[in-house]
């Protein structure tokens, strides 16, 4: 075993030979790990290659590797992360050049070296070169009995892998068992039989649910998460399905490979959403055999919320779960442990509680195995729900989902995504703290935990299922105080990982947004040029009713009304909009404004809050190139980044690194940092930005009708573009760069004399 020397050497002992490793298709997931770094090394007398992330964190699809030919070099690779400043070991992988898939072989585990401090070490972070010859080796479906799943890390088991530390704590130590070898085939428990052995035994469980993040680098920090969520003993977790994020594909942050992580690589028992919306039969017959072959076991069957306002059935699919879980026991026959969706107050789309009741029975006698329901606020309400099923002969496992309000902000979403109704004794507590995060995180906490011990002590409850909005310190607190949590890891909260609500599919209710009637009437039944457009952003910045008589109260990519501004920042955004500058979000500069100011004060209180002026907005291009012209002038003030729908873009802030442009200082706290300016991530809201022109907007309006073609036009030619006046304590510049770029934009055309002149 070859160490690293003083500064990270790695001696080789003679030339090296390069070899070229291609990832098999089947363990694309392998690529989700980000921070995986490509090495090169060059001579055998060079010092140890530094970490080099690719462009947004993953490994090509094929690797360079340098080693001697003549040795046996094994390499234990780390890298910096933006993110963590903490050290873990990964796990000892094996390549061959082919791509080979074979049992691991008999090795050591070496003891781990201590890295310096700021390195940080991905999940697979640990490579093999042998003897010019590289072997890759991933179990193909790690067998799980209760020593692997459901108990806390660090208690042995068979093979037990190397330590690491623990997320937020250098000292702490987590033994990860991401390279454990399979266990035999006769040991594996399945999820079913798990839960039947709690329940027979009385001891209670709980799982935990994830959404894949938008963004490859959310993925990454939610797969290197998971090695401490199993820290804490869940007996499942389970990945959501959003059918327009690609779900079953290889992507980084699909669904598909989360999940396949979690059960391959992170030895978490894992459940896979699966839905039948914008699917055909053979298509989601694709994804099973696809989720079989990863060694996923278990499916939530759903039926999946529609793109648009109303059910579209996909010609050859389904259009109820029903129908999903009769076709995965058709075709797979008792492969696969099968969940279902429960409505403790019905389905809103319902006829009533006891159709919705009958419909659920359905599903289990097809042949589900667990019931999973969805949020509630009130004991009362699922302890009913558990004994009418009881009563209609559903004796499966029926788990509660436990939603925890983490801010004001979530909570309206709930509602609207849910349709349920928040109680008003619920409603009188938070509307005094609404902008006060903490507070209601903490208020959040104490209401899940009283909740929860009220369902535990009615003995209707086997386990506790929590939609963790892929934050799950709050969720570890709740646990903690039942004393059903086993370890302690801690978290980054600023994690990309980390999501909002609005990121979420609560079992993909429909939203409360409006009909394509209320949206025609508040956007234009009939759109006779841009400046038919113009207007509709005005009215919704304005609050005024349009000339249908109605207020504008959403936009596509705002959902709500504006807030009043008692400020002019209202009066300078519409004259913006009146001239075709469409903007779609926006922020004053702040600097130390008290955190409880009513207005600008977020935070807990004795703080103080700081911004920078930010705008984002859609454009011409004959705007943007007046624009640029200004923009010169104010080069080391205002950074910029202009994109157009296909994706050419120009800006000049530094390349990967990120802008802060909200902050806040509190008493005995670190500074608070909750929103970023983030170019990587601009980049990939551009596409969602330009598409909801089309889809929410342009689908208003029969196909190559005038209306549709002026919103087609906008989104083909028009760029989406964000400014920030970085000296947040002078009066804000924005709105003099906007107004110098009329001015260009106002003067007559130069002649060549003129052009010679200036």
């Amino acid at each position: 075993m070859l160490q690293a020397g003083p500064g990270g050497a790695i001696p080789l002992e003679s030339d090296p030979v390069t070899l070229n490793v291609c990832w098999p298709h089947l363990y694309q997931p392998l690529q989700s790990l980000a921070g995986v770094p490509s090495f090169h090394l060059p001579s055998a007398a060079a010092a140890a290659p530094q970490p080099s992330l690719w462009s947004g964190g993953f490994v090509p699809a094929h690797l360079s590797l340098c080693g001697s030919p003549s040795s046996s070099l094994k390499l234990l690779l780390c890298h910096n992360s933006a993110h963590s400043r903490h050290t873990r070991w990964g796990s000892f992988l094996c390549f061959s050049s082919a791509g080979s898939v074979s049992e691991p072989a008999e090795m050591d585990h070496p003891k781990p070296k201590v890295l310096p401090a700021g390195h940080h070490c991905p999940s697979l972070g640990m490579w093999a070169l042998e003897a010019g010859s590289v072997r890759f080796s991933v179990p193909p479906s790690i067998s799980r009995n209760s020593v692997m799943v459901n108990e806390p890390g660090g208690h042995g088991g068979p093979n037990p892998c190397l330590e690491g530390s623990s997320i937020g704590r250098e000292s702490s130590k987590v033994r990860s068992r991401c390279s454990t070898r399979g266990l035999k085939p006769e040991r594996h428990e399945r999820l079913r039989e798990k839960m039947r052995r709690r329940m027979e035994s009385g001891d209670k469980w709980f799982s935990l649910e994830f959404f894949p993040p938008r963004l490859a680098e959310g993925a990454a920090d939610l797969i290197s998460g998971f090695d401490q969520m199993r820290a804490g003993g869940p007996l499942f977790i389970d990945v959501t399905w959003h059918p327009a994020g690609d779900p079953g594909s290889d992507k980084e942050t699909s669904s598909m490979t989360i999940a396949g992580i979690a059960v391959n690589y992170c030895g978490l028992e894992t459940v896979l959403h699966m839905t039948c919306c914008c699917q055909s039969q053979e298509k989601i017959t694709c994804h099973l055999h696809k989720a079989k072959r990863l060694g996923l076991k278990n499916i939530l069957a759903l039926r999946g919320d529609p793109v648009g306002d109303q059910w579209k059935e996909e010609e050859g699919g389904f259009c109820y779960a029903l129908d999903l879980v009769k076709h995965i026991r058709s075709e797979f026959g008792d492969y696969f442990d099968i969940g279902v969706a429960g409505y403790p107050k019905g389905h809103p789309d319902a006829g009533s509680f006891e159709s919705d009741l009958k419909f659920l029975k359905e599903k289990v006698s097809a042949g589900a195995d667990f019931i999973i329901t969805q949020l509630f606020f009130e004991a009362d309400t699922f302890c009913h729900f558990v004994k009418a099923c009881s009563e209609i002969g559903i004796t499966c496992p029926i788990l509660p989902g436990i939603f925890l309000i983490q801010n004001y902000h979530s909570l309206q979403q709930l509602v609207k995504l849910s349709k349920l109704e928040v109680p008003q004794q619920i409603k009188d507590k938070i509307e005094p703290i609404k902008d006060n995060d903490a507070a209601i995180c903490n208020y959040g906490i104490d209401q899940a935990v009283s909740l929860c011990q009220t369902l535990l002590a009615s003995g209707l409850v086997p386990g506790l299922h929590f939609y963790t909005l892929n934050r799950t310190m709050a969720a570890i607190q709740v646990l903690k105080r039942l004393g059903m949590w086993t370890e302690d890891p801690r978290g980054n909260s600023s994690s990309p990982a980390f999501g909002e609500l609005k990121d979420y599919y609560l079992f993909y209710l429909k939203s409360t947004s409006p009909k394509e009637e209320e949206l025609l009437k508040m956007w234009g039944e009939e759109l006779n040029s841009e400046e038919s457009v113009f207007e509709v952003f005005m009215h919704y910045l304005s609050g005024e009713p349009n000339r249908n008589g109605c207020k504008v109260t959403c936009l596509p990519w705002n959902d709500k009304p504006l807030a009043t501004d008692p400020s002019l920042m209202k009066e300078k955004l519409l004259w913006m909009n009146r001239r075709g500058v469409l903007t779609i979000n926006s922020q004053p500069n702040i600097n130390g404004q008290p955190s409880s100011h009513p207005v600008l004060g977020w935070g807990p209180s004795g703080g103080y809050v700081f911004q920078k002026a930010y705008l984002e907005f859609f454009t011409s291009p004959k705007t943007v190139k007046a624009l640029l012209q200004v923009l010169k002038k104010y080069e080391f003030r205002v950074n910029y980044h202009i994109v157009d729908v296909k994706g050419e873009n120009i800006t000049n802030a530094p390349e990967l690194q990120p802008n802060a442009v909200t902050w806040g200082i509190f008493p005995g706290r670190e500074i608070i940092q909750p929103t970023v300016v983030d170019p990587v991530s601009f980049m990939f809201w551009k596409d969602e930005a330009f598409a909801l022109w089309i889809k929410q907007w342009g689908k208003l309006y029969a196909e190559a009708s005038p209306s549709q073609e002026i919103i087609r036009y906008i989104h083909d030619n028009y760029f989406l573009v964000n400014l920030v006046d970085n000296d947040f304590p002078l009066d804000n510049c924005l709105w003099q760069v906007i107004e110098d770029t009329f001015e260009l934009l106002d003067r007559p055309p130069q002649t060549d004399r003129d052009m010679e002149a200036t």
